[in-house]
């Protein structure tokens, strides 16, 4: 009896299910026609044999421009504009169940043209093959990627034309783009660069410490500027590119590598290397000059001593002589002229002992820089009126006789004749220091002064470029500070 029951009570569940079914399939066409018109694309579905359109939703409507009983009389290739049937025929007929995504050309009712893009699927109905489709109006997209491409051109040919080089990399700091000038000129290879870093192409003059700075700039993300790097091409023509970069980011700020700019500076880098090999022949010329001049100097002092000093020597005592035995025989006049030549011969002999000395003191080649300074100042106070003091560091080993004492020992001539002509001084004072190895020669007086931004240089002009060179060839720097009534401070720094 309860087995009997059971079965009744199935059998009426069943038929209560099967009577229900229509009414949940109303609710999901229900629904589906709902989503179907709210849709906020435009979606319609037709047949994929006939083409025709058999269902179309209210923005399809909206934003085509006809009614709805319009599209339901309508083909699918009435959406097209001429010129795009045969496409659309041809890729009308893709596998079943398959979403398919593509760019058309629409139309809307009033002929305008535009770009869509359209997501297809399949399905059956009642034996029947159709065809959902959404389409978007893609034709603002569009315009703006249309716009960036030609703002990217604009710019790239905005640097092409201001630079010699435009570059690109990747995320990996790997080359993926180089155009310009520069590309032709020194006849740059794309498989020399494309795919690698700046630091896998051989750079001739670029130091290990060197590349370890720029990526670290790189591995930062920071913008570089002026980046001077030498390259070679096929050929083995060497050249010098100066390179300058940005990061760029995507717009969730995810860097996406750099671009920049190149420009080819091989006439400057080779003109500067030039310029710095004249500057080193110059100061070898410089410093030749100088030795010769002194060793000039030394051998017209020597000669002067020697033979000329020893000729009025003997012309003093013939003199002398003939002045004795012209006083016991002679008369007062003849006594008179031999007095007063032996007179003129004393100041004679001692103006040539002067310039021997002021040629080349003796003390510079005997004892050193310190001491030939503190006989030239006593003898230059003598004679001017300013007081000289010399002071040296105990750690101021001097080099008798070599070109670094001599050039300091010239300087300090000029300096101190400067400071008697020109700046009225009453005190100079001359300092030797030895300082993180390096060499400080100073001469400062207490002197008028002179603004050193605005003079012309007419009044020592000449005797500044000499110390200058005599600075160089020794190796050394000349500085010099000046403001009117503060005296002036002449400084030589040489290394050791």
């Amino acid at each position: 009896m309860n087995i009997v029951n059971n079965v009744h009570e199935f059998d009426q569940k069943l038929d209560g299910q099967e009577r229900r079914a229509p009414a949940r399939l109303r609710e999901a066409e229900r629904r589906y026609q709902t989503l179907f018109n709210a849709s906020p694309q435009p979606i319609y579905v037709y047949d994929v044999e006939t083409l025709r359109i058999v269902a179309a939703n209210e923005k399809m409507v909206q934003r085509y421009g006809w009614t709805r009983e319009e599209l339901l009389h309508m083909s699918a290739l009435d959406l097209r504009p001429a010129g795009e049937e045969e496409r659309f025929r041809s890729g009308s007929h893709e596998p079943p169940d398959v979403d398919i995504v593509r760019t058309w050309r629409h139309k809307r009712s009033n002929g305008e043209v535009f770009d869509a893009e359209v997501t297809a699927h399949d399905f059956d109905l009642d034996g029947r093959r159709l065809r959902l489709v959404t389409a978007t109006d893609i034709t603002e997209r569009k315009r703006q990627e249309r716009a960036l491409r030609e703002s990217e051109e604009r710019f790239r040919s905005l640097t092409e034309l201001f630079s010699d080089l435009y570059w690109e990399t990747d995320e990996n700091h790997r080359f993926v783009r180089m155009t310009g000038v520069l590309v032709s000129r020194r006849r740059i290879r794309r498989e020399a660069f494309e795919g690698k870093t700046r630091w896998e192409i051989e750079a001739p003059d670029m130091s290990a410490e060197g590349w370890a700075r720029h990526r670290a700039d790189l591995e930062a993300h920071r913008e570089f500027r002026d980046l001077v790097i030498a390259r070679g091409n096929a050929a083995g023509e060497k050249y010098y590119i100066s390179l300058s970069g940005r990061p760029m980011f995507d717009e969730r700020r995810q860097f996406r590598g750099y671009h920049g700019i190149g420009m080819d500076v091989t006439a400057s880098v080779v003109a500067q290397e030039a310029l710095q090999k004249a500057a080193g022949d110059l100061q070898a010329l410089s410093r030749r000059l100088v030795e010769v001049q002194e060793v000039e100097r030394r051998d017209l002092s020597r000669e002067l001593h020697d033979r000329i000093g020893q000729n009025l020597t003997a012309l003093y005592i013939n003199l002398d002589i003939l002045l004795g035995n012209v006083g016991v025989r002679g008369s007062a006049e003849i006594e008179g002229r031999l007095r007063d030549s032996l007179e003129i011969l004393g100041a004679t002999a001692k103006m040539i002992d002067d310039i021997t000395a002021e040629l080349r003191p003796p003390m510079l080649d005997n004892i050193g820089l310190a001491a030939a300074l503190r006989w030239h100042g006593a003898r230059f106070a003598l004679r001017t009126g300013i007081a000289v003091t010399v002071d040296a560091d105990e750690d101021f080993t001097p080099e008798t006789a070599a070109m670094r004492d001599v050039a300091l020992f010239r300087i300090a001539q000029e300096a101190l004749n400067n400071a008697a002509k020109h700046a009225h001084a009453r005190n100079i004072e001359i300092t030797i220091r030895v300082k993180q190895g390096e060499l400080i020669f100073q001469v400062r007086d207490d002197g008028s002064g002179f603004d050193a931004a605005a003079d012309s240089g007419t009044r020592i002009g000449l005797g500044m470029r000499t110390m200058r060179e005599r600075a160089a060839a020794i190796g050394g720097q000349l500085e010099v500070t000046s403001s009117a009534g503060a005296g002036t401070t002449l400084r030589v720094r040489v290394p050791l």
